[in-house]
C-alpha cells in the first residue's frame, strides 16, 4: 500500500439513487490500528452500501507523529488525527446532500482505534451535532490506551532520533525547546520522521503497553479524561454525550492482541504459545507490564489480577485466562463502564426515553483464515474478527451460515443508524414470553402474528431475534454468532473487579501518595521555619 502525507480522502459509498435521495443515513467508519497504522483502503463499502441502503463512508486522517505530535504546550498541542475526524464530519454535515445522504442521521462507527476515536469524539464539545449515533467496537474513550502518556517525551525521543538533538545531549523534558523541535521536525522528510518514530517505539520498555504516539488531554479538544467528562452533567462533553444512541460491543478474545508479547516470552519462561500459556508468564510477564504501565507498579493490584485469573494446572486454561485478562481490563470493562455511564446520564438528565443504548459480544470464530497465527486453543472471534462481518471480503470463503450472519449483522448495525433501534418493529412489539399481555384482540393477534414474520431469526425457523437494550438492571445484551443469544451482566464477577475492587485500589494509592506528599511537605515547611527562626535570631 502507497503511503503519503497526501491522505485526507475518504470513500464515499452511496446506494443507486431513487426517490428517497437526499433521505439516505450517512455511516461513517474510522479505522483502526492504534493511531499509527492502517487507513480508509483495509475495506470496501460498497456492499454494505447496497446491503443497508445507506451511504458509507470510509475516511482517513493523519496517524503516527503527523497526527499526534504533542509537546503538550502551544508549540504542539498535538490530537491533528482527532482534528481531521472532526473537520471530515464538518465536511459530510456540509455536503453529503449532494450525494442523497441526510445530514441529521450521522452514525459513527469504528474498530480499535476506531472506538478509541470515537469515545473521544462522545466527551468532546467540538463534535456536538455532528453525528447522532455511534457505534464503537472493541474500544472507547476510556479504555486506558485511548489517551498516551509522557507524549513531551516520546516528541523529543523522536526529534533526537530525527537529529534535532544529538544522541549523547542531556535531555531534561522541563528545558526541552518546544519551539525548536516542531521547527525542526519540519524539516524532515517524512520518511524521517516515520523512522524517528519506530526508533522512539522501540526506545522504552522491552515491550510497552501504553500507545505511543496517540490522543492527549489537550484541554480543547479534550478538556479532561474522558472518565470525568462522562459524569460531569455541567461539562460540554457530557451534553455530546448523552445527545447521541450508543451502541458498543466487543470480542470474546480481543486479548489475542497479546499474541507479540506472548510470542517473545516464550525462551523466557521455556513454553510453547502452541500448548498454551503458564501462570508463572502471565503473572511475572505480562501483569508485571500492565501493572508497571497504568498502576504505578503496584503489587498489591498485580497480586490481585494475578489471583483474580489463576487457573488450574492446563496451560490451555491459564492461555484463555490470560488473554481474557487482558481482554476485560482494556476492553470489555470500558464498554460496560462507558454503557452504565450512558444510561445513568441520560437518566439524570431527563432523556432516558429519548436515546438508546445497546451492547453486543462478538463470538463466532470465523471459519476463513483472517489471522494465521491463530493457536488451535482458541475458539473464539479475535480482535477484527467482526469487522470481517460488516465489510465482506470476496477473497474469503464465508459459509452459507456465515454469509447468513453477515447479512444479521450489517441489517443490525444500519436499522440502528436510521432509527436508534436495531429492530424498530420488533421493539414496539415484545415477544409475547417477555411480557403478559392478553391477545384475544384481534388487532393485537395481526401485530404479533406480524412479527413473528418479520423478526424471525433466518437461521432458525422458530426462534425471534430479540436484541432488548442496554439497562442498568439487567445490563443485556446480545451475543452475536451463529445463533445469537440475548444474554445479561457480561463477564458479572469479572466486570466488578475491574469496575469496582481495581478502581478502589488505585484511588486508595492516590490518596495514599497525597496524604504522604502532604506529611513531606508539612516537613518541610517546618525545616524552612526552623531555618528562618535560627538566621532571624
Amino acid at each position: 500500500m502507497d503511503v503519503s502525507e497526501d491522505c485526507l480522502y475518504m470513500n464515499i459509498y452511496v446506494p443507486a439513487l431513487d426517490a428517497r435521495a437526499n433521505n439516505f443515513t450517512v455511516m461513517v467508519y474510522i479505522h483502526g490500528g492504534g493511531f499509527y497504522t492502517k487507513s480508509a483502503n483495509l475495506h470496501d463499502g460498497a456492499r454494505m452500501s447496497t446491503q443497508g441502503q445507506v451511504i458509507v463512508i470510509l475516511l482517513n486522517y493523519r496517524l503516527g507523529m503527523f497526527g499526534f505530535l504533542s509537546t503538550e504546550d502551544n508549540s504542539s498541542p498535538g490530537n491533528y488525527g482527532l482534528w481531521d475526524q472532526i473537520e471530515a464530519l464538518k465536511w459530510i454535515n456540509a455536503n453529503i446532500h449532494y450525494f442523497g445522504g441526510n445530514p441529521s442521521r450521522v452514525t459513527l462507527f469504528g474498530h480499535s482505534a476506531g472506538g478509541y476515536s470515537i469515545g473521544l469524539l462522545l466527551v468532546s464539545k467540538h463534535a456536538y451535532g455532528l453525528f447522532q449515533r455511534a457505534i464503537a467496537m472493541s474500544g472507547l474513550g476510556v479504555n486506558r490506551r485511548a489517551v498516551t502518556h509522557d507524549a513531551r517525551d516520546a516528541a523529543f525521543r523522536v526529534a533526537r532520533s530525527s537529529g534535532c538533538y544529538n544522541s549523547s545531549e542531556e535531555y531534561n523534558s522541563e528545558s526541552l525547546n518546544s519551539t525548536y523541535l516542531v521547527t525542526c521536525l519540519r524539516g524532515k522528510t517524512s520518511q524521517e520522521i516515520m523512522m524517528a518514530t519506530k526508533e522512539m517505539r522501540s526506545s522504552y520498555n522491552e515491550y510497552d503497553f501504553i500507545m505511543r504516539p496517540g490522543p492527549v488531554i489537550d484541554h480543547d479538544l479534550l478538556s479532561r479524561s474522558p472518565e470525568s467528562l462522562l459524569l460531569d452533567r455541567k461539562s460540554d462533553g457530557f451534553r455530546t454525550f448523552v445527545s447521541v444512541d450508543v451502541m458498543a460491543g466487543t470480542n470474546d478474545e480481543d486479548g489475542w492482541l497479546l499474541r507479540s508479547k506472548l510470542d517473545n516470552m516464550q525462551n523466557t519462561y521455556h513454553f510453547d504459545l502452541d500448548d498454551g500459556v503458564p501462570y508463572v508468564a502471565m503473572c511475572d510477564g505480562v501483569v508485571t507490564d500492565v501493572v508497571r504501565d497504568y498502576y504505578k507498579a503496584s503489587s498489591t493490584i498485580a497480586s490481585k489480577i494475578c489471583q483474580m485469573y489463576k487457573g488450574n494446572s492446563s496451560s490451555i486454561d491459564q492461555g484463555r485466562l490470560t488473554l481474557d485478562m487482558y481482554g476485560d481490563m482494556f476492553y470489555a470493562s470500558p464498554t460496560v463502564q462507558t454503557l452504565r455511564a450512558h444510561r445513568l446520564g441520560l437518566k439524570r438528565s431527563g432523556n432516558a426515553n429519548q436515546r438508546q443504548t445497546y451492547h453486543f459480544l462478538f463470538t463466532h470464530k470465523p471459519n476463513f483464515p483472517v489471522i494465521t497465527s491463530r493457536r488451535k486453543w482458541l475458539n473464539g472471534a479475535q480482535h477484527g474478527d467482526e469487522t470481517w462481518f460488516i465489510f465482506r471480503n470476496k477473497n474469503f470463503g464465508y459459509s452459507t451460515e456465515e454469509e447468513r450472519l453477515n447479512e444479521e449483522f450489517v441489517r443490525y448495525l444500519t436499522n440502528f443508524a436510521k432509527t436508534g433501534y436495531v429492530l424498530p418493529f420488533c421493539y414496539k412489539i415484545p415477544p409475547l414470553k417477555s411480557i403478559h399481555v392478553d391477545v384475544s384482540n384481534l388487532l393485537l393477534k395481526f401485530m404479533y402474528a406480524l412479527r413473528l414474520t418479520i423478526c424471525r431469526n433466518p437461521n432458525s425457523e422458530t426462534t425471534e431475534i430479540y436484541w432488548p437494550a442496554f439497562d442498568l438492571e439487567s445490563e443485556r445484551y446480545l451475543e452475536i454468532n451463529i445463533n445469537s443469544t440475548v444474554r445479561q451482566h457480561l463477564y458479572r464477577n469479572r466486570m466488578s473487579f475491574w469496575l469496582e475492587e481495581v478502581v478502589a485500589l488505585a484511588q486508595s494509592m492516590t490518596s495514599s501518595s497525597e496524604s504522604i506528599h502532604q506529611y513531606l511537605m508539612s516537613i518541610s515547611d517546618i525545616f524552612v521555619f526552623l531555618y528562618i527562626l535560627v538566621i532571624t535570631l
